[in-house]
């Protein structure tokens, strides 16, 4: 191999791990949800899938006009229709735990949420359900 030719490979692999570098340094943040980006229902989990929150933060799921939602459970305890808000002007259902509620507080650790949700238009009868995980210290 002449030098000249070993100044061409050196040049590309160079070239090559200064791309490869760019893209590890640029292309790292996606912290998208696939299961909300994926479905044009689904706007947002409250807390966010994976997040890390307070053992008194609500819990909810922010869905698209037009969609209307419920929280079935939190770690298999049933949450009652009665202690949800749904706030129409926004999509959003949210549940607060507190004292003489379904629960007084998250639990320690990983907590599981299964949510409900429908167009309204169908109405609950064609509902789907959701669940996603999050830790509460």
């Amino acid at each position: 191999m002449t030098l000249r030719q070993k100044l061409v490979v050196a040049t590309g692999l160079i070239l090559g791990l200064g791309i490869f570098s760019l893209a590890f340094v640029f292309g790292g943040d996606d912290t998208s949800d696939i299961l909300i980006d994926g479905n044009p229902a689904l706007e947002a989990f409250i807390p966010a899938r994976g997040d890390q929150v307070e053992l008194q933060d609500d819990v909810g799921l922010d869905v698209a006009e037009g969609w209307e939602a419920r929280i079935i459970s939190i770690n298999g305890t049933p949450i009652p229709k009665s202690q949800q808000i749904f706030n129409p002007s926004f999509s959003i259902v949210t549940f607060a735990p507190g004292e003489g509620k379904a629960l007084a507080q998250l639990q320690p650790g990983t907590n599981e949420v299964v949510a409900r949700y429908w167009q309204i238009v169908f109405g609950e009868s064609d509902a789907r359900d959701v669940n996603w995980i999050f830790t509460a210290t």
